[in-house]
């Protein structure tokens, strides 16, 4: 007999044995007793099987960026099951669960870091970034010139000086954390070893960091973050003068980093890598308040879109966007019939939940989803949506 329920205090222990035997890593009893203090057990969702811990999952309540906007997100992590459980549908009825648990906690998206994209894909979540993983050879680290601002290493202690930077860079783009304090300091600072480097310019201002850690003749970039074109080439003069040290520098940026551009030589070692997953958990609340371009938006008819969501049934429908003296409303209208729309699909546009979500978060324009044939409906509709969704990129610089 299956039951799901949160984790409790009694269960902490097994649980850990399971996220240790899932993850393949080890806690020493110090790690564990630190673990044990941190871990909200409220925050995993679990099934059990005639009493026996079975499959579990964690929703970290978070926040995210979406163009500038900040978003309540429940971060999903920690998914595990025991092999004697598995393939039994425990996941799936964990992640409906979960779903409708972050709706009625108001956690309107949600983001994972899947094993393998097609197990998510048919939860709902779809594919939302990308990063650029550099990998320099010393004699190909850019060279540029030394400006008049400075370059001063941080201690551990003062690294509340990088919320601002880091706050300013995420805004810019889609699916960055709204870090708080706390985070910062448990899953950022303690998992990030090594130096932090901060650019200040010759007014003062502090525009950009590096946290890196230097072994065995490598550099590892963990975090880099620049606010404008003089931070970008001020750190990189100061990644230059690590010359002597070391043979290579690895780095993890942005799609939009401009580095090949600015190299005399750009054929470097550089590989795009999928990441993240994304997932609206409340189309309508969504639609509600996403910041669209509103004067994009043709006010004069509204803009029928035809929802696809097995998982979570309030997502199942067509969702009416209209204009009326500059407000926006959305109406939501649910099938006559289970996987039939009140509204032709003529009239408006269709997709998943999985391509919807991608759309809003960057990840591939409307235009590219329609020429794909993952979008379906009438073309006019689907430029008004090209217009409507304004452009930034998704990325993120952590894990969970």
């Amino acid at each position: 007999m299956a039951e799901i329920r949160r984790l409790t205090e009694a269960d902490m222990d097994e649980s850990f044995r399971l996220s240790q035997f899932a993850f393949q890593y080890t806690l020493s009893e110090d790690e564990l007793a630190e673990r044990l203090k941190e871990a909200n057990p409220a925050e995993t969702l679990c099934c059990f099987i005639d009493g026996q811990l079975a499959s579990k999952l964690t929703i970290l309540p978070l926040a995210i960026y979406l163009h500038g906007e900040r978003f309540p997100m429940g971060g999903i992590a920690d998914v595990a099951t025991w092999p004697e459980y598995r393939r039994q549908g425990l996941v799936r009825l964990l992640m409906q669960q979960a779903l409708k648990q972050m709706k009625d906690d108001g956690q309107i998206v949600s983001l994972l870091a899947p094993f393998r994209y097609s197990f998510y894909d048919q939860f709902g979540w779809g594919k939302m970034s990308e990063y650029k993983h550099y990998e320099l050879k010393v004699e190909e680290i850019p060279r540029f010139p030394r400006l008049e601002g400075r370059i001063h290493r941080l201690d551990r202690g003062e690294s509340h000086q990088l919320y601002d930077i880091y706050d300013r860079f995420a805004r810019r783009y889609n699916g960055m954390l709204a870090r708080k304090p706390d985070w910062w300091e448990k899953r950022v600072l303690k998992r990030k070893q090594g130096t932090i480097a901060v650019y200040e310019n010759v007014s003062g201002t502090k525009t950009g960091y590096v946290l890196y850690e230097v072994k065995d003749r490598q550099m590892t970039i963990h975090e880099w973050v620049a606010l404008d074109g003089e931070s970008f080439r001020s750190l990189w003069h100061f990644i230059a003068m690590h010359d002597s040290m070391i043979d290579r520098v690895t780095c993890d940026v942005p799609q939009d980093d401009p580095l090949p551009f600015l190299l005399p030589e750009p054929r470097i070692k550089q590989e795009v890598v999928p990441y993240f997953m994304c997932r609206v958990v409340d189309v309508e609340a969504i639609l509600a308040s996403y910041p669209f371009e509103e004067q994009d938006a043709d006010i004069r008819s509204p803009l029928f879109i035809h929802v696809e969501d097995r998982y979570a049934p309030w997502n199942q429908g067509t969702f009416q966007v209209s204009w009326m003296d500059g407000t926006r409303k959305v109406s939501v209208f649910y099938p006559k019939e289970k996987g039939q729309c009140v509204h032709p699909p003529n009239r408006g546009i269709r997709c998943s939940i999985q391509v919807l979500s991608s759309m809003l978060f960057g990840y591939g324009r409307p235009e590219t989803w329609y020429a794909c044939g993952q979008l379906q409906g009438n073309a006019q509709d689907v430029q008004r949506l090209e217009r409507m969704i304004p452009r930034r990129i998704p990325h993120l610089l952590d894990f969970f």
